[in-house]
């Protein structure tokens, strides 16, 4: 493709290849904001994808293993089965609620679920635009808010009786038959009750003291929440 850089006819013209058409038309993009804002945009090196910038992002600065392994299974599992190869400068807003409608009804998600990927994918756009990745982030023209999420989540909830816990527990193998009445019994999140030991339990004031849990990763940061402990009152 040929384009002209800023300063209209007296701009001069450079020719660019591509092997993809999708990259040339990133690039067009690329070329025609940067005239906008007269400034000079360079074909060196390849178009960078959004997966390819999404996994940059993932990489920089210090984040803990719980974040790192979130941030890649949303790559994985929602991002890069969408997007594929698209470049980064190809992503517009009409992508980005496509991709919302697609994880809600293509793929079963939560709306407010789809919101949480949403906003990861959001810091992805800003992080680009502030490496010169990007001019403007394409987010900057969604609407979506966690008030629509909410209001079509509205289910009702079923607290199951202690016979359909028991169901449940039975179907377990011995060792995690456990977790199913730490949950039940005292509301922990099954990483908390993952790692419960007996020493975090008052046996005489019937009390379990919820101080660590057990991520995907391996890893056992405290709880989530405004509290690192918090206690439980233990059934006798």
């Amino acid at each position: 493709m040929r384009y002209r850089e800023p300063g209209g006819r007296a701009g001069r013209q450079r020719e660019a290849s591509f092997e993809e058409k999708a990259q040339a038309d990133a690039f067009a993009e690329q070329v025609e904001q940067a005239k906008a804002h007269r400034e000079c945009v360079s074909s060196a090196g390849p178009v960078r994808t959004l997966v390819d910038v999404y996994r940059e992002f993932i990489d920089c600065g210090e984040r803990v293993n719980g974040s790192r392994y979130q941030y890649e299974t949303s790559l994985r599992l929602h991002v890069k089965p969408y997007f594929r190869s698209l470049p980064i400068g190809a992503v517009k807003p009409k992508d980005l609620y496509g991709w919302l409608q697609w994880m809600v009804e293509v793929r079963g998600y939560e709306s407010s679920t789809a919101l949480n990927r949403y906003r990861t994918l959001s810091g992805v756009f800003s992080y680009a635009v502030a490496n010169d990745y990007l001019p403007k982030s394409p987010c900057q023209h969604v609407r979506v808010g966690r008030r629509q999420a909410r209001r079509n989540k509205r289910k009702v909830i079923h607290l199951p009786t202690l016979a359909e816990i028991q169901a449940i527990a039975d179907q377990l193998p011995g060792p995690y038959r456990l977790l199913v009445w730490l949950m039940a019994g005292c509301g922990l999140r099954i990483g908390e009750a993952s790692a419960v030991t007996v020493q975090q339990i008052d046996f005489a004031a019937g009390t379990l003291y919820v101080d660590r849990q057990i991520t995907q990763d391996g890893e056992s940061p405290p709880p989530r929440g405004r509290g690192r402990r918090r206690s439980r009152s233990a059934a006798r």
